[in-house]
Parts: C-alpha cells; sequence; structure tokens
C-alpha cells in the first residue's frame, strides 16, 4: 500500500500490479474499503501508466466482485473523458461489460449517456470503438431471437414483445436525457449499423425495424390512453430513430406508422 502512495511512477505502477496479484490469490483483500480507494484514487495519477494500471486493476476486480461497480462507477466514467485514447477505450470496455452483466435500467441509462459521447471523440480508434461498442449492447442482444422469427411477416408473443420493449425503453430514455447533438450522434449511429458496408447490415435492419415498431406500438398505447406526455415523447424518439440513411428502412418506418 505503501509502494502506491510513492512519490516515483515507476513504484506506484507496480505497487498497483502487486496488489492485483494479490487480490487474484486473496479476493476478500477487496473488502478492506483502502484497498478500493487506492485503486480510485490512482486512477485520476498524473502519469498515464499508472492511470491505465489502475483502470485495468479495477476492471479485474469488478469481475472479482461485481458489487462494486456502484462504488467504482465514477471512476470509470471518468476516464471515458481521460486526455490518453487508450484509457478511454480501457474504460469504455469495462463500462461496456458493466452494461451486459447488469439489467437494471439505473446503471444502463448513465453507461449508455457516457459511452454516447465518445461517439463524437476526435480521436477516430475511440469514436468507432463507441459505435461498436452501442452495436453490441443494444442491436447484438436482438441476434438470438432472429433464429425464433426467421420471418418478418411472423406474429410475435407477448413476451418476445415485452423483452424488446424493455430494451427499447433505455434508448428511449438515453435520447431524452438531453445530450447535446443527440439527433445527430444517433443519426451517425444508426447509418454505422445500417451501412450497406457493415457484414451484419441485414440483421440489424430487421432488428432496428422491430425497435421502430415497438416506439410506435408505445405511441399508440398512449394515444389511447390519452397520454399527452408519453404521446409526445413517444414520437419524438420514433423520429429520432427512424432517421437513418437507408431509404428502404424509411419507408418501412413509415408503413409501420401508417399500419
Amino acid at each position: 500500500m505503501i509502494c502506491v502512495g510513492s512519490d516515483q511512477t515507476t513504484t506506484r505502477n507496480k505497487g498497483l500490479k502487486a496488489i492485483s496479484q494479490l487480490i487474484e490469490k486473496d479476493p476478500t483483500i477487496l473488502d478492506r474499503p483502502q484497498v478500493i480507494s487506492f485503486m480510485t484514487t490512482r486512477s485520476e495519477d498524473q502519469s498515464t501508466q499508472v492511470r491505465d494500471s489502475a483502470l485495468d486493476m479495477i476492471g479485474k476486480c469488478l469481475l472479482i466482485k461485481p458489487d462494486l461497480e456502484r462504488k467504482v462507477y465514477p471512476s470509470i466514467a471518468a476516464r471515458t473523458r481521460d486526455q490518453s485514447p487508450l484509457i478511454r477505450k480501457r474504460a469504455m470496455r469495462i463500462l461496456k461489460d458493466i452494461y451486459l452483466r447488469t439489467t437494471e435500467a439505473t446503471a444502463r441509462i448513465p453507461i449508455a449517456e457516457c459511452l454516447l459521447f465518445r461517439i463524437g471523440d476526435q480521436e477516430e480508434t475511440v469514436a468507432e470503438l463507441a459505435m461498436k461498442t452501442f452495436e453490441e449492447i443494444w442491436i447484438s442482444p436482438f441476434y438470438p431471437m432472429l433464429k425464433d422469427y426467421p420471418d418478418d411477416e411472423q406474429e410475435m408473443d407477448s413476451k418476445t414483445k415485452l423483452v424488446i420493449k424493455d430494451r427499447v425503453k433505455i434508448i428511449v430514455q438515453v435520447a431524452q436525457q438531453g445530450i447535446e447533438s443527440v439527433d445527430d450522434t444517433l443519426t451517425n449511429l444508426i447509418n454505422v449499423i445500417l451501412d450497406p458496408e457493415n457484414k451484419l447490415q441485414t440483421p440489424n435492419h430487421r432488428i432496428c425495424m422491430w425497435i421502430v415498431r415497438s416506439l410506435f406500438d408505445n405511441l399508440l398505447e398512449h394515444v389511447e390512453e390519452n397520454d399527452k406526455v408519453g404521446y409526445f415523447n413517444s414520437l419524438h424518439e420514433a423520429r429520432l430513430i427512424i432517421i437513418g440513411r437507408e431509404t428502404k428502412y424509411l419507408k418501412d418506418a413509415h408503413c409501420v406508422c401508417k399500419s
């Protein structure tokens, strides 16, 4: 522990790696509050090398003890704005893993917001990773359903519709957070997901249509219930989702709206 607080960068870095090795052998060390404090403090170190080691250590500790997520999330989120592109990308990968592990919307929404900012990152590799990450957390989870519904005309059962609706709620709530330039950001994301050069463009297109249908189903529910606030929000989010570049996608989306 003393090494971690050293004035020497190399010593601090070695100290973090030594603690990480100890934790792998004895996970109960994570029960000590000072260990978490050391990790989060060093994630803000002036040395890029130390910050990276601290973040790597945090990621490994979460695999051992996932319930630490709430304690270390602020430190991970902060590193997505780190001056080092490598650290930003490491933080994004850790957040992706947390997103996929948890089912709580209260945890997923801030993670998605955090990642959304990185789509506009000036470093091309960071922006590309952000796009890829959203494809993995918002689109890929739907892939298994494609086998159950190979035909677009096939009616989904209520359980499947509910699963889609719950997942789409996350997208809706993220888009409603008032993030600057959210329209442009989501448009760029949709363009990448539906780009003809994307090897997964075909299944992605079908999943995007499911998302649009779910949004309009929600919209109709609010109309029938005379819920004006819900109606407005659903209409706004449907617009955000259907502004993708693909003409066929837009036509299909409008057909869904009319049907």
